[in-house]
């Protein structure tokens, strides 16, 4: 849940997931798109491809492929691209994975975070 940040009224500090409030499913679902769309980016430079190049082997266009990169379109979309640039099935699901455990991890710290911020502050004292 996202704090109030004291001393500082209207703001509030938290993770993504927490200020807008997301799903667990929902996080799952913008980090898979995030990690396919990277990916898209990634293959199409390497490839040395433009994104009018690509927008012609997927029957788009170069406006569309710029927002696709962006992870602004539809799975279907952007897996339609990645497969377009040669990708296996098994290399979109190494993909996956490998950005899964990097959300679970982030996830994990997020939470370590705010058990630490529960815990009762100890004044700490001088010594003279």
């Amino acid at each position: 849940m996202a704090r109030r940040v004291p001393g500082k009224p209207g703001w509030v500090e938290g993770s993504v997931d927490e200020l807008l409030e997301l799903e667990p499913w929902e996080s799952e679902l913008i980090e898979l798109r995030l990690a396919l769309a990277d990916a898209v980016r990634e293959k199409r430079s390497r490839q040395g491809l433009s994104q009018k190049e690509l927008a012609d082997r997927v029957g788009s266009t170069q406006p569309r492929v710029a927002r696709l990169e962006q992870a602004e379109a539809s799975l279907d979309a952007i897996l339609r691209a990645v497969f377009a640039l040669g990708a296996s099935r098994d290399e979109v699901g190494r993909l996956v994975a490998r950005r899964a455990r990097s959300a679970r991890r982030r996830r994990a710290a997020s939470h370590a975070e705010r058990e630490v911020a529960k815990r009762p502050k100890r004044a700490l004292r001088r010594s003279a």
